[in-house]
């Protein structure tokens, strides 16, 4: 770091930020962003939880933080909740907001700081070979899957095409799953892929999908546990080694130098350049791999060049699942986040993880979305409500609770208010007398179908508040991804211009039109000299 705080010029960072922000000073924005996580605003709403907030019937104050927002979402007029609400969820796919709705200053405040923010997500084409899907092949995937495979397999040719160049492919899958990205790989002629996994039911999966058995045939197989070899010397087999595999350095290291030892390939090139990919890996899987590179490319290059039979070289990798993210040191994993704002010691509570896996962007993509998203709200309201039911009717000792957890209910029970406790109560174990006591303590609307003017309020402060909370959530994402973007960068750059890399942050799915809520992929290429 130079005495500004930007990042050096021998870390070079590929990485489309916000208008207000530039890469070559990019620590104000890692700054920014921790500024305003730690906000108070964003730290009461991180930290309010619907059904605490629908029990206490209001939102706790605190000390620098007086809530006056929360009372006027309370008042606005029955007849502007839709438009507030549209407003709201409008301004998660633009980047600008309605200067023509009514806010409140703290709300209007805070829709303007996750606008300017937040990293831009509209798909990158770099490449022609990106532009779209070819359209074969795809079977048994999801248009989604589909979408996501072929964009990532040919971001893999186009890294091989211009930086690895080496015409034999040595890959690894980490994170494979069903093995779609992998057998999409090892179409390529000369390319080997290991897939790995860490769940052994999704191994053997993938394994009897490569061996081109239907569903039914793939059920059969388990049933009687013939995992044998027969049919893997199959030459129209695809050249897919499966895995199952807890990744470490040191695991994945020993699993590399066994698949390579037995691979019928030139060995006379060494060390053989590989490349490491994942689609979609989960939760803590993603730093994982991150360190994994690092560590097996530090490793792998102290060691005397004709001992070496592989080197990793390039990193194509997709994360996702931020709530399942486990190990304290997975964020922040660069010096210069754990520097920057010093004041600021942000820690990722599992609130901002859960909400950093929210995409509210994709909430009005379609009227088919638009509808999903309003009954995921609704389902959010309607069991915060019903938690209030209970603590206010039933009381909150656990001697007065309901014997059983209300898990899953089928999205036909939220037609109605009424219906919805009813089923609740009976999943729950409540006698028919609780179940009628409470639906006679609580008066319905006329239809007896949604509920009373008296807590309908309360429901439509606690929709905004989930909707403002979900706001936040593609922030909370932006730092987890330049955090690792700069973490790669800090560890891999090089000083001479010989033997580094060059990190990249691409938008490698299209958001709105795919699904693909998790669409950046973090790109780690050789530089060509």
């Amino acid at each position: 770091m130079d005495s500004k705080g930007t990042t050096r010029e021998s870390l070079p960072c590929i990485i489309k930020l916000p208008s207000d922000f530039s890469v070559p000073a990019i620590t104000e924005y890692v700054s920014e962003l921790k500024a305003f996580l730690a906000s108070p605003l964003v730290d009461l709403l991180v930290s309010a939880h619907p059904n605490e907030v629908a029990i206490k019937g209001q939102l706790t104050p605190t000390e620098v933080h007086d809530a006056q927002w929360w009372k006027w979402v309370g008042d606005v007029d029955p007849s502007g909740r839709a438009g507030l609400i549209n407003a709201l969820i409008r301004s998660a796919a633009d980047r600008t907001i309605q200067e023509d709705q009514e806010f409140h200053p703290s709300i209007r405040g805070l829709v303007h700081q996750v606008s300017r923010l937040r990293l831009p997500r509209a798909l990158e084409d770099v490449h022609d070979g990106l532009s779209g899907l070819n359209g074969h092949r795809n079977s048994g995937m999801s248009p989604k899957k589909a979408h996501e495979v072929e964009r990532l397999s040919n971001l893999i040719d186009m890294i091989y095409d211009t930086s690895v160049r080496d015409p034999n492919r040595l890959i690894v899958d980490v994170g494979a799953g069903q093995g779609y990205l992998s057998r999409k790989l090892a179409e390529h002629t000369s390319t080997r892929v290991l897939a790995l996994d860490g769940d052994e039911g999704q191994t053997e999966g993938a394994t009897l999908r490569g061996k081109g058995l239907s569903h039914a045939e793939r059920q059969r197989s388990r049933n009687k546990q013939d995992l044998s070899d027969e049919g893997d010397t199959d030459p129209m087999a695809p050249p897919v080694t499966h895995r199952t595999l807890f990744i470490t350095s040191d695991s994945l290291l020993h699993a590399m130098d066994e698949w390579i030892e037995h691979l019928d390939v030139d060995q006379r090139t060494t060390p053989r350049p590989v490349l490491i990919t994942g689609l979609h890996a989960c939760g803590s899987l993603t730093p994982a791999v991150l360190r994994c590179f690092i560590d097996l490319y530090t490793q792998l290059n102290q060691e005397a060049s004709n001992k070496r039979k592989w080197t990793p070289v390039a990193l194509a990798l997709v994360g996702c699942c931020y709530n399942l993210m486990h190990d304290s040191g997975d964020f922040p994993l660069s010096e210069t986040t754990a520097r920057v704002h010093p004041q600021t010691g942000l820690h990722l509570t599992q609130n901002h993880l859960q909400l950093a896996a929210q995409c509210p962007a994709q909430w009005s993509r379609s009227p088919s979305e638009a509808e999903r998203a309003s009954l995921a709200r609704r389902k959010i309201v309607w069991r915060a409500m019903l938690a209030r039911l209970f603590h206010n009717n039933l009381g909150g000792s656990s001697t007065n609770a309901p014997p059983n957890r209300l898990g899953r209910l089928p999205d036909r029970v939220y037609v109605s208010w009424e219906i919805f406790v009813r089923t609740a109560c009976e999943k729950m174990g409540l006698t028919a007398t609780d179940t009628e006591r409470l639906l006679i303590d609580n008066p319905l609307d006329e239809n007896r179908s949604a509920l009373s003017s008296e807590t309908d309020t309360l429901s439509f402060q606690l929709e905004v508040l989930h909707i403002l909370r979900a706001l936040i959530g593609p922030v909370i994402e932006s730092i987890i991804i330049v955090d690792r973007a700069i973490f790669l960068a800090e560890r891999l750059g090089s000083g001479n211009g010989q033997d580094g890399f060059t990190v990249r942050v691409l938008n490698i799915f299209d958001q709105l039109s795919s699904g693909s809520a998790r669409n950046i992929a973090l790109v780690v290429e050789p530089i060509s000299n």
